[in-house]
């Protein structure tokens, strides 16, 4: 569980809105237009309005996001079941980079939990969020942890939908591991607990996350870790799922049959 932090007043504010987001000076009621034709066309009633008033510090810049291509799921999740020499060299060796060369600049920590912290960090006027796991535990060998951290990057890393948080990049720095995402800056809990959502931003992001999950389940993923704390909002009301650290895939590519997982069931 990622818990809150007080947000860093010294960010820049927003860039210019989008030519295609229109939002009266005058007006209380925002909207979102997207195309109705989508079946992950979202209308953020008011959302805006209400981040606003929930944090009245400027939100940075949206990450840019990784390209749209999709890659080969069968390549992704087959990687996770390789050799114990192939996966040192898959995973021991490729992701080794300097991160302040790569993306700029460290900023505050904004969240931390049992999986790791999570920073934020710059590069020129884009910030993005850095996931910093956790070191290997005393129990665990060093094949269990590369694996988990792999495998949590190899699902984050395919999934492309407005309501899933875009996972862009993995880096290992002597030995420490960071996950590279966009970066969302309000989280569902604290607009939770504000108690100033209405019924109609309520249902936006019920509706929001509904569409996140049938996305996942489409996929063949399962999250197994929804709650508040595991869902972010960015600076237009677009909802999004994050951290994928107890998910599991259920179906493979190009197979039928749904796999049983171990533990307890979730969504």
């Amino acid at each position: 569980m990622l818990l809150p932090f007080s947000p860093d007043r010294s960010l820049p504010p927003s860039p210019a809105l989008s030519p295609a987001i229109v939002i009266p000076a005058n007006a209380t009621t925002h909207h979102l237009h997207t195309n109705d034709n989508s079946p992950f066309a979202v209308d953020t009633i008011e959302l805006s309005r209400l981040l606003e008033n929930v944090n009245k510090t400027p939100s940075p810049p949206l990450s840019t996001c990784a390209s749209q291509s999709q890659f080969s799921l069968f390549k992704d999740f087959t990687k996770l079941f390789t050799t114990e020499e192939q996966s040192n060299e898959l995973y021991g060796n490729q992701f080794k980079q300097d991160i302040q060369g790569r993306y700029g600049k460290w900023g505050r920590l904004i969240g931390k939990g049992a999986g790791g912290s999570v920073r934020l960090i710059q590069r020129n006027k884009t910030f993005y969020a850095v996931k910093q796991f956790r070191k290997r535990r005393v129990h665990e060998t060093e094949k269990e942890y590369i694996k988990k951290l792999t495998a949590e990057f190899c699902i984050g890393s395919i999934l492309h939908h407005p309501n899933v948080i875009q996972t862009l990049d993995m880096i290992q720095q002597e030995d420490q591991f960071y996950e590279i995402m966009e970066y969302a800056p309000n989280d569902l809990f604290t607009i939770v607990m504000s108690g100033m959502m209405s019924r109609e931003e309520v249902a936006c992001c019920w509706r929001q996350l509904l569409n996140g999950l049938s996305y996942l389940h489409s996929m063949g993923i399962a999250h197994r870790d929804l709650k508040l704390d595991n869902l972010v909002l960015d600076h237009m009301g677009i909802l999004k799922i994050i951290d994928f650290g107890c998910s599991v895939v259920f179906k493979y590519p190009f197979e039928s049959q749904i796999t049983m997982s171990k533990g307890i069931s979730s969504i």
